[in-house]
């Protein structure tokens, strides 16, 4: 015999409710004789009778009247707050937590969100502007935005767009070291790596022709953020390589210029990774969905 407290709650309200247990049943999709045995073990497991019960007539019992109190004020409360996290979850609601990386931000994300917050005046806003690789998960987050190689094989992503790679350095640093022509003639230069703190990694570039060259790295600085690596290309440190939203400013104000342009670099895809495809909040449905919205219309320079 079950001993869940709540076992035949909904059926002792029904049939009162409905003053019957075929009409009961009918209410709740069972039979009239299974209604009858719900009644029968709910007595049993409360050790008294709720209702007198004939052929014509049912009424509650004294203690059933106390209970049936009881029960419907339940019942109410929970359809209560089972509706308000039904609106809750249709409704874009609450604290938003998101981490971006600093240049995603600076190149898009802090133009779109005056009218993200403007279409949802009642989401609010939690933003990590950060080239960390924040823990969604351990950090409590609603998502989490990347470039690049995704490496949280348990997490749910979506791709929203991509950025071309491109090499590039400052005017100054290349009149006092050259341009290089070719990638090769990079191993005779300063070379600024985002590598996330990996060691022995290598850019790879394809000619026109469709040829691929790899270029293993011996860089003079290595560091995990494309901000470093663009502030440091700017103060003539070296040549780097970054998405181009990454730069996009710097190269437009000539303070970077673009390098071995006939030779292309594979492209990083952006996307948005949350905890799971199930129960989404609205709050970062409608979020990830406006990112996707503005990339479809806003995309990175080519």
């Amino acid at each position: 015999m079950s001993n869940n407290i709540f076992d035949g709650m909904l059926v002792y309200e029904a049939v009162v409710a409905e003053n019957g247990f075929g009409a009961a049943a009918k209410k709740l999709g069972m039979s009239a004789p299974h209604v009858s045995r719900e009644i029968a073990r709910l007595e049993d497991r409360l050790g008294t009778r709720l209702l007198n019960r004939t052929t014509r007539h049912l009424s509650m019992t004294e203690s059933g009247q106390i209970y049936f109190e009881q029960v419907r004020q339940i019942i109410t409360d929970a359809k209560r707050a089972q509706s308000q996290l039904f609106d809750k979850q249709s409704k874009p609601f609450g604290m938003l937590r998101i981490s971006a990386p600093a240049s995603f931000c600076r190149s898009h994300l802090n133009g779109w969100l005056p009218e993200f917050l403007q279409l949802y005046p009642d989401i609010n806003l939690d933003l990590d502007t950060s080239d960390r690789r924040a823990d969604l998960v351990a950090e409590g987050l609603d998502a989490v935005l990347r470039i690049g190689v995704l490496d949280e094989a348990e997490l749910i992503a979506r791709k929203l767009g991509a950025s071309k790679i491109l090499t590039v350095a400052s005017p100054d640093y290349l009149a006092r070291s050259g341009i290089p022509q070719h990638p090769d003639d990079l191993k005779q230069h300063a070379l600024i790596a985002c590598l996330g703190g990996k060691s022995g990694a290598s850019w790879r570039f394809v000619s026109l022709d469709g040829d691929e060259l790899k270029l293993t790295l011996k860089p003079r600085v290595i560091c995990n953020g494309t901000e470093t690596a663009v502030k440091l290309a700017l103060d003539n440190t070296g040549i780097t390589r970054v998405p181009d939203i990454s730069c996009q400013t710097e190269i437009a104000n000539g303070g970077l210029v673009t390098l071995l342009t006939d030779f292309n670099c594979p492209a990083v895809s952006i996307h948005a990774l949350y905890p799971s495809r199930s129960h989404l909040a609205a709050k970062t449905r409608a979020f990830i969905d406006f990112l996707e919205m503005k990339f479809r219309t806003c995309q990175p320079t080519d």
